[in-house]
């Protein structure tokens, strides 16, 4: 630590790039070993990355506490939601002068993320520090304090077990063992989502993750109320079964709050979000509308035929889809990545998608009408062994073959399956027959198809840089010159996922193995859940894990 402090105070007033000489120096503060992985170049550039190493028995934490994947994934969590807090309490009125350190944010989703982990018995942290300068000259006594002292200072009172109830960390820990256990249960038990009594599913405000505390609770249907034991806890609530399940209501009664809830039940949240007891399959997909989108290949002839102009439906392409052919793209897409439940709300969805009635099909016959809508593939669903989720609230021809109705009012669900089965029966409904096509099931996109497509593309962004990199602005996701709009992807939880997704596609384009892309992100995935990001330059980057399903979305619309 002497020599590098010394190596500091040497750079006193030398202009700013001269900090990139410290880029081969590590040192050790007490428990904590530091290096670099970046130095930025100029005080106006992306801030320089700092690599933090502790041993996790020398924060006062033993091997109970992590020595499972679950519960390694759980513990950095916590100790990340201990850094941030405690950073932001940091100024950053004279951040040039001063310098500044911070680290990537999460929403309440427990993810496996780079920038936190737990490899092996040590911490890992990834931090951004922005080194103090006078315009582009070095401040070399600033840089001293912000890195020999407050530095390590934030850590200490973050990380050390003596400054935290460790009871926190044990129910953090037990919160994520509890919602994996549960979704194990799910398909053992024929269901698909399961709502636990007393959940809070409304959010502060649209777009946002932060609960709603003066909610109502989630209150059970009786009749549709059972209670379940995972990892030594009982649970009560309402099971999703398999099938087709509606969820109808009127307008503000919490439809689509609950469908909202059951799609983000893929992933495990903290103690306290409020669904933290609401799973779902974690292979579930939203699909929705989306104008404009790009469609790169797709076999969508399952829903879509006959176009005018002789389009073969079954490699389609458009660089800016309809609202409905893009709801189909989505709904393949989805299928094509080995999802066995569909999320679909009707205020999100193109209505010829999902319903064409008896006087319509008179009008026009189905010859004269290309798109076949998702009423008429259903049984094509339930072979596939694929369930749906629907918000319905006008389009009643779906009752006719639901398999679960709820209701909701204020809030809260009841059971309507049987009201609606009668009602089915007392006002039926003409539908035209007619002859479909056989279901096809798309295949993922081949890996040597995709490189040679875009290989003129997958370079650096100027003759100074080295390394192809990855940019997220907004919603555009950027890998070396290719760019896609990921705004309208539906279940995306924080631009760091996003950012996984962009980093997986890259290696992907890089890699040469030649299998089916779906089957190498499944590899990766399981590599990535069990032993972190372990591939060249990630550490550059804040990652987190993302779900197979959005990575192909990102390459389907390259």
């Amino acid at each position: 630590m002497k020599k590098f402090y010394r190596k500091l105070v040497a750079l006193q007033g030398k202009n700013y790039g001269a900090y990139k000489d410290l880029l081969r120096w590590s040192w050790k503060m007490g428990d904590f070993d530091f290096s670099w992985i970046h130095i930025q170049g100029d005080p106006h550039a992306r801030p320089s990355r700092l690599r933090l190493e502790v041993r996790l028995e020398n924060l006062g934490l033993d091997k109970s506490y992590w020595n499972s994947t679950e519960k390694a994934l759980a513990a950095a969590d916590f100790l990340l939601r201990r850094l941030l807090p405690i950073f932001a309490q940091e100024s950053i009125d004279n951040v040039q002068q001063e310098g500044f350190v911070n680290i990537a944010p999460c929403g309440p989703e427990i993810l496996r993320r780079n920038y936190c982990r737990i490899d092996n018995d040590k911490l890992v942290l990834l931090l951004a520090v922005a080194l103090p300068g006078d315009g582009r000259k070095i401040l070399a006594q600033a840089a001293n304090i912000l890195l020999l002292q407050k530095i390590p200072d934030l850590l200490t009172e973050a990380l050390y077990s003596i400054n935290y109830d460790l009871a926190d960390l044990q129910e953090h820990i037990d919160c994520l063992l509890r919602q994996r256990a549960l979704r194990d249960l799910l398909e053992e038990r024929n269901w698909v989502a399961f709502v636990a009594e007393g959940a809070i599913l409304p959010r502060l405000r649209s777009l946002s993750g932060e609960v709603l505390h003066q909610a109502e609770p989630f209150v059970c249907p009786p009749d549709q109320k059972v209670e379940v034991e995972v990892a030594g806890s009982k649970i009560v609530g309402m099971p999703v079964s398999a099938g087709l399940t509606i969820i109808a209501g009127g307008a503000y009664h919490g439809k689509s709050t609950l469908l909202e809830a059951l799609e983000n039940g893929v992933y495990d949240h903290i103690p306290g979000d409020g669904r933290e007891l609401v799973v779902s399959l974690a292979c579930g997909v939203k699909v929705q509308t989306e104008p404009g989108r790009r469609v790169n290949g797709i076999d969508i002839s399952a829903l879509v035929r006959n176009l005018p102009g002789a389009v073969d439906t079954a490699d389609f392409h458009s660089a800016n889809a309809s609202g409905s052919t893009s709801q189909v793209a989505n709904l393949m897409e989805a299928l094509a990545s080995d999802a066995k439940l569909i999320f679909i709300d009707e205020d999100s969805s193109a209505v010829n998608f999902l319903m064409r009635d008896g006087r319509m099909q008179l009008l026009v016959n189905a010859e004269n009408e290309p798109l076949i809508p998702l009423w008429h593939r259903l049984d094509d669903f339930k072979e596939l062994g694929v369930s749906l989720v629907m918000v319905i609230g006008a389009c009643g021809d779906y009752l006719q073959v639901a398999d679960q109705v709820l209701v909701m009012q204020s809030w809260q669900p009841r059971n309507a399956t049987g009201q609606a089965q009668k009602i089915v029966a007392e006002h039926p409904v003409a539908q035209v027959a007619e002859r479909h096509p056989p279901f096809v099931v798309p295949q993922s996109l081949q890996l040597e198809a995709l490189q040679k497509a875009y290989a003129h593309q997958l370079r650096p962004n100027s003759s100074v840089e080295r390394h192809i990199k990855i940019h997220l602005r907004h919603h555009i996701a950027q890998l070396g010159r290719i760019r896609v709009d990921v705004g309208r992807i539906p279940q995306w939880t924080d631009p760091e996922q996003t950012r996984g997704a962009i980093f997986l596609a890259l290696r992907l384009l890089q890699n040469d193995r030649q299998e089916p892309i779906a089957d190498i992100l499944r590899d990766w995935y399981g590599q990535v859940w069990q032993s972190g990001f372990k591939f060249s330059r990630a550490d550059h980057y804040d990652l987190a894990l993302p779900r197979v399903q959005e990575v192909l979305s990102l390459i389907n619309r390259f």
